[in-house]
């Protein structure tokens, strides 16, 4: 079977974040099952589209800065491919709609679509900060123009429509999420049929090295790691932050990941002021390699994960991987990989006093924290180890084996 993967993002070229690490990771299950595989991806430095790649794998490159640019571009690379070879299937995120255009001109070729977490959802996370009085301004002002719009608050997407990621996935053949929590929202913000959606956890894909780090003997060290981003629940952890060093002396908190600008606004900014008096036990690293965040991980002894939203969060996986005790926020998918106060602590994303209190109670009981960590890495180790979410994925694809455009 020959499947082609488009995505804006995929690595060596553009590894950006969790799109490009599994869209890698779906490639090498594809290809060590026997198919031929065909990447379409962006390289926002090339002049002109060129291949790189080894038998069954190869890579297309698009010169392409931004999703939308490279959904444009992609077309005609794919429909040249499409002249001298055949294609089984396809694979797109929904974040770009990254084939919305192949699937809009090949309507007979079956395209599957995973979803990771829509742009309108992270803006609606993004506005959870906005003020009552701005929230007010933006309803009346509808108002005044003949339109009931309650924005980015309403429970459903009036502006659906108009959204080239909704449209993916509605003219999707198989539309799969990672998590249930996904699903859910997909169902009840863009009114998708639930019977449309599948769950099929992402496979997991955590560097062996991290399992062999020891669990004792760590250092003081309290973790970090993501975009400093409003996303990422940066506003609430600083609240909190204050209140964990006050009960961890000598403790370092790092935070490591690139600082995010949003309204003109600097998130490491935000954090320095608000935490002027605590700066000497934080550290800012920006963002680190491979091998820098191997470290990062060896040396804490928790990860705190504050998320306003998180689909299938890889950082949580590597910190359970590595032996960190991990203390999350009870948002999206996090609560299907961890289960409360046995490989992980949970807590209120919204809520400073329930961060802090997580943090604390590791710390506070380092036996706790020893079993917690070990535990987490037996459960992660065990579903690793389960090939039922690589079957299930292979299925998808399988069916449509002797479907050819």
């Amino acid at each position: 079977m020959h499947v082609a993967l488009v995505s804006y993002e995929f690595p060596p070229a553009n590894a950006i974040g969790g799109i490009g690490a599994y869209m890698h990771h779906l490639s090498v299950i594809l290809t060590k099952a026997g198919h031929r595989v065909t990447v379409f991806s962006a390289d926002p430095n090339a002049n002109y589209p060129y291949v790189i790649g080894k038998a069954n794998c190869f890579n297309w490159l698009v010169p392409a800065t931004d999703n939308k640019a490279f959904r444009e571009a992609v077309l005609p690379v794919f429909e040249e491919f499409l002249e001298t070879n055949k294609v089984d299937v396809i694979e797109s995120p929904e974040v770009g709609a990254c084939a919305l255009l192949i699937k809009e001109k090949f309507p007979h070729m079956p395209l599957v679509v995973k979803m990771h977490t829509p742009g309108v959802l992270i803006t609606k996370v993004n506005n959870t900060y906005v003020s009552l009085a701005s929230k007010l301004r933006f309803v009346a002002g509808a108002l005044v123009r003949g339109k009931i719009d309650a924005g980015y608050w309403a429970n459903h997407d009036k502006n659906r429509d108009t959204d080239a990621e909704y449209k993916i996935c509605m003219i999707a053949d198989a539309l799969l999420s990672p998590s249930v929590a996904l699903k859910k929202w997909a169902v009840r913000f863009w009114g998708i049929p639930a019977i449309k959606i599948k769950v099929i956890p992402n496979p997991f894909s955590v560097d062996d090295e991290l399992f062999q780090l020891p669990f004792e003997n760590r250092p003081a060290v309290i973790s970090f790691i993501g975009k400093l981003s409003i996303l990422k629940g940066m506003k609430a952890f600083t609240k909190a932050i204050p209140h964990i060093l006050k009960k961890n002396k000598g403790y370092k908190i790092l935070l490591v990941g690139r600082d995010e600008v949003e309204s003109g606004q600097s998130m490491q900014a935000y954090m320095e002021d608000h935490l002027k008096g605590w700066l000497s036990d934080i550290v800012f690293t920006g963002s680190l390699d491979k091998e820098e965040l191997k470290a990062i991980y060896a040396s804490s002894r928790v990860c705190v994960v504050p998320s306003l939203w998180e689909n299938y969060p890889t950082v949580v996986m590597e910190a359970m991987a590595a032996g960190a005790a991990v203390a999350a926020s009870r948002v999206g998918g996090i609560p299907e990989l961890i289960t409360n106060n046995i490989t992980g602590m949970l807590f209120d994303a919204m809520k400073p006093a329930q961060i802090a209190a997580a943090v604390n109670q590791l710390l506070a009981d380092e036996e706790k924290r020893l079993a917690m960590a070990a535990t987490a890495r037996r459960a992660l180790q065990q579903r690793m180890n389960d090939s039922e979410y690589e079957q299930a994925l292979l299925q998808v694809y399988t069916q449509y084996e002797n479907v050819r455009v």
